[in-house]
């Protein structure tokens, strides 16, 4: 086979000879080594033939050999070879566009770096590199030549390493580690700061697990767990960066189910918080330990995002004694109270946009309210109550009465009558009215000034059907005056003076004009002594009748 000093063969002769077997993948990523190898690895006589046919060519030192391998008429390979016959470097055309696209470089006779045209754009990007024939990397450019992409390869040339720079800085801010081939870490610099703040591992392909450093401290906030789904199955996060994973979460099928919090940093959890869900509702609950003791104080529930109950253990004791729920607008509306710390509960309160509208209390801890007490834009208008705790409530106080601070009602005998009436100034007690019969007309009314003295009282005499008779009293609470509406015309027609508890002069009016007309005057024993007439009722007494004092 004979060479033109250009490199080109005369003869038409295709190359025959057997090469050197070399790594299968070596040759099935690079099939023009068949060239290369036969022309250093072919036998001494075709050294002789070569010698021949190009002695003015190896005279000049390096050669290059041109073939055209699909016979257009077009160069598509070019191999340089040195003084000593070995190749240095084959220069391919693989798509037969007339322009180079594959380079290899070779050092005694082992192919150490081959360079693609993988795009068209007749630039260089991609290199990969050889030792003893096997791939050791590979090496992606960008059009201006920067390295942005690094391939490592294990001694079976397995991928180990994977090196990305995807915003062309100059670094590689994404890692990828193999172990026999098979994806097993990854890292990531999502800032650009030069600094790894993402983590990854994985099994069977599969990201089983991911560290985020989102702060740049280089402590993870975040760390998440996954299953084979590629869902989450677990995480754990440093929501306030302070470089603790105070919060984990638990997930099933992805979804959220479990959060809980580490408050005060002591390695257990102080706070869970259960997502529940249905086709009708979304509810969660909260747990939580307040006092760091290992109990749960709290417990939320919420429903479609909104707060409806909550608990309490406010003294610490292990029991729930505060319950609250709330309204559509997350007010409250009902709260449960256990005072006593029994565990059953004894104070009721409800609530109407945040004002209070009614309280009833177990007093007697007997299970059943015996004290209510009803409110009116949160001021309170009428309290019940019963003392005897027989289920009857016998008290009832109001405080919605014009002119009164309570009016306080008693039914004693309870046979809803009422049979006591108390009323109730800022001062204290200035009334009191007494049903003595239980007909549901007052039979008695008393009246007190500040100091709690009676100083008036009413009552009904002679069968009249209503307060008739009203006396008043002295500060030793001694009757000093009376007056009695005999004919119950709402006026005063007779009189009565005490001094000492003891009558000693009557005044009546007999003709109802307003006006005495009898006079009448008594002794000690409250005897009549005297008695004065006025008979024309021009307020002048006409008779005059005097009685036998008493002995």
């Amino acid at each position: 086979m004979t060479f033109t000093k250009s490199g080109e063969h005369v003869n038409g002769c295709k190359y025959q000879q057997k090469v050197k077997p070399v790594h299968r993948s070596s040759r099935w990523m690079y099939p023009e080594l068949s060239l290369v190898l036969s022309l250093v690895l072919r036998p001494v006589i075709c050294l002789v033939i070569l010698g021949i046919f190009c002695a003015d060519i190896s005279s000049a030192g390096q050669r290059s050999l041109k073939r055209d391998i699909n016979n257009d008429g077009v160069i598509d390979q070019v191999a340089y070879i040195d003084a000593d016959g070995n190749v240095k470097q084959l220069e391919i055309d693989k798509d037969a566009d007339g322009h180079i696209d594959s380079i290899q470089y070779y050092e005694n006779g082992n192919l150490v770096r081959a360079e693609r045209d993988t795009n068209g754009d007749r630039a260089m990007d991609t290199r990969n590199f050889f030792d003893q024939s096997h791939r050791v990397s590979q090496e992606k450019m960008d059009p201006k030549g920067n390295v942005i992409y690094v391939i490592l390869f294990d001694g079976n040339e397995k991928i180990s390493e994977i090196k990305k720079d995807t915003n062309k800085d100059g670094t590689f801010d994404q890692n990828f580690f193999y172990q026999e081939g098979t994806l097993a870490s990854s890292t990531f610099d999502e800032t650009g700061d030069g600094n790894v703040n993402v983590w990854k591992t994985y099994q069977n392909k599969q990201m089983v697990y991911k560290k985020i450093d989102k702060n740049g401290d280089g402590l993870p906030e975040q760390e998440i767990f996954y299953n084979q789904k590629q869902e989450p199955e677990k995480s754990c996060h440093d929501l306030d960066t302070d470089g603790y994973l105070e919060t984990r979460r638990e997930y099933n099928d992805g979804k959220l189910v479990t959060e809980k919090k580490d408050l005060n940093r002591d390695s257990v959890f102080d706070l869970t918080i259960e997502y529940r869900s249905s086709p009708e509702f979304e509810e969660i609950i909260e747990t939580q330990d307040v006092n760091f003791d290992g109990a749960n104080d709290i417990e939320t529930y919420y429903k479609n995002g909104k707060r409806v109950q909550y608990k309490k253990d406010t003294d610490f004791d292990g029991v729930m004694d505060r319950t609250v729920f709330f309204d559509n607008d997350e007010n409250s509306e009902k709260i449960i109270l256990d005072t006593n710390a029994d565990g059953v509960p004894d104070q009721w309160q409800g609530y109407c946009k945040e004002s209070l509208e009614w309280f009833e209390s177990d007093r007697n801890d007997d299970g059943k309210a015996d004290l209510k007490i009803f409110y009116t834009n949160g001021e309170k208008q009428r309290l019940i109550k019963d003392d005897d705790f027989n289920g009857f409530f016998e008290v009832t106080q109001k405080f919605d009465q014009a002119g009164w601070n309570v009016i306080i009602e008693l039914d004693s005998d309870e046979n809803k009558i009422v049979d006591l009436i108390f009323f109730y100034t800022a001062e204290g007690l200035a009334r009191k009215d007494i049903d003595e019969n239980s007909d549901g007309r007052i039979d008695f009314r008393e009246y007190y000034d500040c100091s709690g003295r009676m100083i008036k009282s009413e009552e009904a005499v002679d069968g009249a059907g209503c307060l008739n008779m009203a006396w008043y009293y002295d500060a030793s609470q001694s009757p000093v005056r009376a007056e009695k509406d005999a004919d119950a015309d709402g006026r005063a027609d007779i009189w009565y003076f005490y001094i000492d508890n003891r009558m000693v002069t009557v005044r009546e009016d007999t003709n109802h004009d307003g006006k005495p007309d009898v006079w009448e005057e008594y002794d000690d024993s409250e005897k009549m002594i005297r008695q004065l007439r006025d008979l024309n009722f021009d307020g002048i007494p006409d008779i005059k009748e005097d009685f036998k004092k008493a002995e």
